[in-house]
């Protein structure tokens, strides 16, 4: 269960390093004016906090110590990042070098 809200965790996170959440917004900006997606889809921390509470409410794991682990999770999206822009650069460079010995 740990490893699939650590899961949810990396998918928010990808999620957010796309830009999807800010084209969305900015398509819904001009479309209606004065009109922004609510603070919940727009902030990283919300919506791995409420993705993985949802996660533990509907497998029915609802306790206090596995809210403090959502919790605790949610907070690490800062950190999943730049972990992962650091394992993009390093693939990015193996692909690269790949190529100069094929």
């Amino acid at each position: 269960m740990y490893v699939d809200l650590l899961l949810c965790s990396i998918f928010v996170a990808l999620v957010f390093e796309s830009g999807f959440w800010d084209s969305l917004d900015e398509y819904i900006n001009k479309r209606f004016k004065f009109h922004h997606l609510p603070h919940l889809l727009m902030c990283q921390l919300c919506q791995t906090w409420w993705l993985t509470l949802l996660y533990i409410l509907i497998t029915g794991n609802l306790s206090l110590f596995n809210i403090c682990v959502c919790l605790l999770i949610a907070y690490m999206g800062d950190v999943w990042r730049p972990i992962l822009n650091l394992i993009k650069g390093y693939l990015l460079k193996l692909i690269e070098w790949l190529g100069r010995v094929i």
